[in-house]
């Protein structure tokens, strides 16, 4: 028998694996994917659509075992709220897209691609009501849009050159450091390897994190956040 506490379906004792899917492709044409607004965004079933768990995190004998980057993920740690907490590496990637190497490419809706002179490959996997909400008719302008909206905040790392991500939207109506999960990143890192930690890397990414968009700080890279 397990442990864990049961929440939604998924288990709190492999809660950061249950984190990783997004909504399956290709989207439906028709209309906007509706969400359940009473099930927390964190969980699979908030979005009405099929969805799927990262194929890089499968057990394979070509992979190591991933690397767990948060320091802890805490669900329902408050009575009568659904909201998981999580302390970990927040970061702003939208300072990256300035930089001369970077190009945005779109794969199709939802699958954005941006190759980062700094970072290498980002792969965003995001959801359609949150892809068809941003600005503009253009692919690059959806995702310049994109960039000046989201953060993330690093899971695992696996085989010392992928990083996977949660992408998630503020909700400042809702308090302070809430956050929306909106889908996932995976940064295939091409400039070296990651040795013990992505702190060193994510600190470049946290210069504009202000205080109202976390609950705590250890100032030393590490964020205190909820998401619901």
């Amino acid at each position: 028998m397990r442990e864990g506490q049961y929440l939604f379906g998924q288990w709190s004792d492999d809660l950061h694996l249950g984190l990783l899917w997004s909504q399956a492709h290709p989207f439906p044409s028709s209309t906007k994917t509706p969400t359940w607004p009473q099930i927390p965004s964190w969980f699979w079933a908030s979005l009405n659509a099929p969805v799927a768990w990262s194929e890089e995190y499968q057990p394979s004998d070509r992979h190591t075992n991933p690397r767990q980057l948060c320091k802890s993920i805490k669900p329902m740690t408050q009575p009568d709220s659904h909201a998981t907490t999580l302390v970990g590496n927040l970061m702003r990637l939208r300072d990256d897209v300035q930089h001369q190497e970077t190009r945005l490419i779109s794969k199709a809706a939802g699958r954005i691609e941006i190759y980062s002179g700094a970072l290498g490959r980002c792969d965003f996997e995001v959801d359609q009501w949150y892809f068809d909400s941003l600005e503009g008719k253009d692919d690059e302008t959806k995702t310049r849009s994109m960039l000046r909206t989201v953060f993330v905040i690093p899971l695992f790392h696996r085989d010392s050159q992928l990083v996977t991500c949660l992408v998630l939207l503020p909700l400042p109506t809702s308090g302070r450091g809430v956050f929306r999960r909106v889908g996932i990143l995976h940064i295939h890192i091409i400039s070296g390897r990651l040795r013990s930690d992505f702190t060193p890397m994510a600190q470049e990414y946290q210069k504009d994190i202000t205080e109202n968009f976390y609950q705590d700080c250890d100032g030393e890279g590490f964020y205190k956040i909820s998401i619901v």
